[in-house]
């Protein structure tokens, strides 16, 4: 009988080992798993940072184009003002239509769309 026990205890031994070996399978299996997640998990994280990185470049550079955009609009806005003045108030604006053109500049401009020179009209 001690034999027997002798012989079933060291089969429990057995099967508790084979147990605590695949248990530690297991655990080293989950410790990989966990470095591999923990690995990826701080590659994630530095494209996250980087995304951040460009996200913030990104709102700056928008930022001062829309900076430039607004000292646009109101240089726009105070040209506008003042041609607006002056085609109020300046008399040379008011009457520059009503000019006459001089008689050089009127056959230059003829000869321009004819294609003529002056020696051909004998001026």
């Amino acid at each position: 009988m001690a034999i027997g026990t002798i012989g079933y205890q060291g089969m429990m031994i057995k099967a508790l080992n084979a147990e605590v070996a695949l248990a530690n399978d297991k655990t080293e299996q989950a410790n990989k798993n966990r470095d591999e997640v923990a690995a990826s998990l701080r590659d994630s994280e530095a494209s996250k940072q980087a995304l951040i990185a460009d996200l913030k470049h990104r709102d700056a550079v928008l930022a001062k184009r829309d900076a430039a955009l607004q000292k646009s609009k109101q240089e726009l806005a105070e040209l506008s003002n003042t041609l607006r003045g002056l085609r109020k108030n300046d008399d040379e604006y008011k009457t520059w239509s009503q000019a006459r053109v001089p008689d050089a500049v009127i056959r230059l401009l003829r000869h321009t769309r004819t294609g003529e020179s002056d020696s051909e009209d004998g001026d």
